[in-house]
């Protein structure tokens, strides 16, 4: 009798607790979730290096190794039907120098028909970026050089101010290189603001 009394005791006893802890909430308030929110946010905020910056170089480097590969595919053309590839800024039959808002187009020179063959074509830079050549053209020889004084080097920024830039030479050879600065684009306007201070 004393150990069913004891049994009963340790039973109720146990339904108690179990009671008591049934009635603790097991989630989280909203107050509680929204301050962890916000502590997230924050360091987030802090410790993830300028995503735009990144975004833009990752644009940057993508376009220069299109623009290399271009490059090289017109050299290799070339030498292999030794027929002139130009290179340039073209709308419509005739080349500019805005390397910046018209598409780049490889042609194979056809000196006799006058009519030229398109090879390739590479989109313009984006709005937000901006190339710069110190020529308006570019014209390969079928023996994969370059046309006389034509090597330079092409340079490929941001119109913001990030402290890098890419570069693409291209030697007289025909052979090209490709690499990043970090520095500000040499092309970057400066501007004098009313404070006198300068802004790059």
């Amino acid at each position: 009798m004393q150990l069913n009394l004891i049994w009963a005791c340790i039973w109720k006893d146990n339904m108690v607790r179990h009671n008591r802890l049934s009635t603790i909430p097991s989630a989280f308030s909203l107050l509680e979730l929204l301050l962890v929110l916000a502590i997230v946010g924050i360091v987030s905020a802090t410790a993830l290096p300028d995503l735009r910056q990144v975004w833009q170089r990752f644009q940057a480097e993508h376009f220069m190794r299109q623009l290399s590969q271009h490059l090289a595919y017109a050299r290799v053309h070339a030498i292999t039907h030794q027929k002139q590839v130009q290179i340039c800024p073209r709308y419509g039959l005739l080349c500019n120098s805005d390397w910046n808002s018209t598409a780049i187009q490889l042609h194979q020179r056809a000196l006799n028909s006058g009519q030229d063959v398109l090879l390739r074509e590479l989109r313009h830079p984006i709005d937000s970026h901006q190339l710069f050549y110190n020529r308006p053209s570019l014209q390969f020889r079928r023996d994969g050089s370059l046309d006389f004084l034509e090597s330079g080097t092409f340079v490929y920024c941001s119109k913001e101010s990030y402290h890098w830039h890419y570069r693409l030479s291209i030697s007289q050879a025909g052979r090209s290189r490709l690499w990043q600065e970090n520095t500000p684009c040499p092309y970057q306007k400066v501007q004098q603001t009313e404070s006198g201070s300068l802004v790059f």
